[in-house]
């Protein structure tokens, strides 16, 4: 409000006010130093203070009424957003209280591990209202647990055109394309959600295990850290922070973070399983041996610490207890090939050819593309001397992989156990040129010229018999 407008100020009166910066009713209600501004700008002293305490009344006047306005302005600034949301509601769907109660229906399914009645209840509430981003935030969830990938990522990019400023929605669309071998896709997903929530530690998490993927582990173990520093109560983001440590090979280190998951939370399987592998890489085989059983403790079905725990057995020398920890391994799952490869050398090891053979043709037929697994059978074949099958076995291993030293030297042992010393001498060459520092092909290298020498030797006492005849 303009000083002249008001309480019979006159335009001379304003502009004198005016050399003393004071221009509005607030400049003169906060003014304080009356008789210096009396003194410049020559208006008595008593009016001015009138003048001042009438401004101040004013201005309290003024600050209840904005006050009441503000409120007012509040009440129905919300008023008309609950109406034209409502509104809105109404003009999507009529039928969104039964979406969103189909999606609370599939929600408790999915939590009950019924995820096919769930996916069912989602696609009702999508077609209730298909504007609902949570349906199909929810549908590509479950689409994802029944490893339908690409259904997932559908549902979840449907969801994010709907409501795009939603971290989880990214993260869980970041590990369906991490499914599909996306990894970049699945990164820049991460980088979205870290974006949206920059303190969303599961979002850290994620981008890390992404990079690890891509095996760029230094920056796997940076985004791992922060996760840390903004989660330092869970167990998990030590874990990866350890797993990476441990791939580094910084064992001591990855021991330390293992043991400060373990603390936080020490019945949980995946840090025992951590815990045992970098016990084991440290050479504490019998400590690594007691991590892997906690693990199997808390979750017997847990693959990879099962099969830990049969290799820890077969260090500490405990083959049977291997070998029966390898058949539960494939109890959980019937087409883990290097269960049977390991069954299979073990078997050989203590002289069963027929079980360690029968074994092995089980691997092979699972993965006819393993050339690992065609070696182990030709070296098994070659001990119970059934050399051509052997020969065999180990050509295969070689058309899959033909810089595999192992197959080269098997292959040279049982032609010169056939007594075809030449091709065998020649294989055992191409072995020895592949893997220099292999004692055992050296040594059959050795045998085989020692035989074509003897043999040669033998062919010429033998003319000069003839000769003397």
């Amino acid at each position: 409000m303009r000083l002249s407008d008001v309480y019979g100020i006159s335009p001379a009166q304003a502009a004198s006010l005016a050399r003393a910066n004071i221009r509005t009713v607030s400049d003169l209600a906060k003014l304080e130093k009356l008789s210096k501004a009396s003194r410049t700008t020559e208006i008595p002293l008593a009016i001015l203070r009138e003048w001042r305490n009438w401004a101040r009344a004013k201005a309290k006047l003024y600050s209840h009424q904005h006050l009441i306005a503000s409120f007012l302005a509040v009440l129905i600034v919300g008023a008309l957003s609950f109406i034209a949301y409502r509104c809105y509601q109404l003009k999507l769907s009529p039928h969104l209280d039964r979406a969103i109660s189909y999606l609370n229906l599939g929600s408790s399914q999915s939590r009950e591990g019924d995820v096919s009645a769930a996916v069912v209840s989602f696609r009702i509430a999508i077609s209730q209202e298909p504007n609902l981003a949570k349906a199909h935030q929810n549908l590509g969830v479950a689409l994802a647990s029944n490893k339908k990938f690409s259904a997932a990522v559908a549902a979840f990019q449907k969801s994010i055109e709907l409501d795009p400023n939603v971290a989880q929605t990214r993260l869980d669309l970041s590990d369906a394309l991490d499914n599909q071998g996306k990894f970049e896709d699945a990164i820049f997903q991460d980088k979205i959600a870290i974006g949206l929530a920059p303190k969303f530690a599961p979002a850290y998490l994620n981008l890390g295990f992404h990079l690890y993927q891509t095996g760029d582990l230094s920056a796997s173990l940076s985004e791992f850290k922060k996760a840390v520093s903004l989660a330092p109560k869970n167990p998990i983001a030590y874990s990866n922070v350890g797993a990476i440590l441990l791939e580094r090979g910084e064992n001591d280190l990855a021991l330390a973070e293992f043991e400060k998951g373990l603390k936080l939370k020490p019945k949980t399987a995946i840090l025992y399983y951590n815990y045992g592998c970098a016990l084991r890489a440290n050479g504490s085989f019998a400590p690594a041996v007691d991590a892997f059983r906690e693990a199997l403790a808390l979750d017997p079905n847990y693959l990879h610490a099962r099969f830990n725990l049969a290799i820890a057995l077969e260090t500490v020398g405990d083959p049977d207890a291997a070998i029966s920890e390898y058949r539960k391994v494939l109890e959980i799952d019937p087409n883990y090939v290097p269960a049977y490869v390991n069954i299979g050398i073990l078997l050989r090891l203590k002289h069963k050819y027929g079980e360690s053979i029968s074994t092995l043709e089980s691997a092979t037929m699972r993965a006819p593309d393993c050339p690992i697994c065609y070696t182990n059978l030709a070296a098994t074949l070659q001990d119970d001397g059934e050399l051509d099958e052997s020969i065999n076995a180990s050509r295969k291993a070689i058309a899959l992989d033909p810089n595999l030293a192992l197959a080269h030297s098997n292959l040279g042992a049982a032609l010169g156990a056939k007594g075809e010393i030449d091709a065998a001498i020649r294989e055992l060459e191409v072995a020895l040129s592949l893997d220099p520092n292999s004692k055992a092909t050296e040594h059959s290298l050795e045998i085989a010229q020692n035989m074509k020498q003897a043999k040669k030797s033998q062919n010429g006492e033998t003319k000069k018999l003839r000769n003397l005849r």
